[in-house]
């Protein structure tokens, strides 16, 4: 279902993710409701240098619980993201994600390892209770991104006064979809009690000759702050395809 794949990687665009300094450690955490207010999920983030992993890498550790994508009942997940910071551009090299049932009980791992010298992103997806793996390669062409390090790309973006590009982004369906990033406007927005002024961008599917599909899909958009480092708001759009409902996710003082 190729509108439900597009769908996918156009939401959950957050973390608002910092310049990272070595023994320093960021932490930030978010929340989820639909538009009437109830909860569904939330995660914490933390953002550290990790030299003994090799030069350059950064690790974004996120852990979320609550009702999430296409599970019908709560999950807890654990996903850590490595990732560079060279010549002001951010590269994922690779994501690890753990995903447990209310039990405990491991139910998948997910893991995406990006190849820039062969140009190519692999995901991999193992079902613990099914055994089943699934494994799809991606040709890397432009800049590519996931969800986690979307908001540290934007920040990037922003920093060097840009106002539109095109990306790439590897989504947990898995899909590769080409994207049109671009700044909205600037607005004035309300994140943890306090009224503070913001860019509003969107993400915008490139479908080729499928460009007319798009307007079956909602738009989504996010909001970064409009003074620097510029991190990350507030998001509202589907939460993972067509049948999940609109939802808010929105910066918040959620803590373990």
């Amino acid at each position: 279902m190729l509108i439900l794949s597009v769908v996918a990687v156009l939401v959950t665009v957050f973390c608002p993710l910092p310049a990272v300094a070595q023994n320093d450690i960021f932490r930030t955490s978010y929340e989820c409701s639909d538009l009437k207010g109830n909860p569904r999920w939330k995660a914490v983030t933390e953002i550290f240098a990790s030299p003994e992993k090799g030069a350059g890498i950064n690790t974004l550790i996120e852990r979320g619980t609550g009702i999430y994508g296409g599970f019908k009942e709560e999950i807890s997940w654990q996903s850590e993201l490595e990732y560079t910071r060279e010549n002001e551009q951010i590269k994922p090299v690779k994501n690890h994600t753990v995903i447990f049932n209310t039990s405990g009980e491991l139910i998948s791992v997910e893991n995406q390892e990006f190849d820039y010298t062969s140009s190519r992103a692999t995901f991999t997806r193992e079902d613990k209770k099914s055994g089943k793996v699934y494994k799809e390669v991606f040709t890397i062409k432009e800049d590519i991104v996931n969800r986690l390090i979307l908001g540290l790309y934007i920040q990037q973006f922003l920093k060097k006064d840009k106002k539109e590009t095109v990306i790439q982004m590897l989504s947990n369906e898995p899909k590769l979809i080409r994207c049109r990033l671009y700044i909205v406007g600037e607005e004035e927005i309300e994140v943890t009690g306090q009224k503070m002024q913001a860019y509003k961008l969107c993400l915008d599917p490139q479908l080729g000759l499928l460009n007319f599909v798009k307007v079956l899909i909602p738009k989504s958009y996010v909001w970064h702050s409009a003074k620097p480092d510029f991190e990350w708001l507030k998001y509202n759009g589907l939460e993972v395809n067509l049948s999940s409902p609109i939802v808010e996710i929105k910066k918040s003082e959620y803590r373990i």
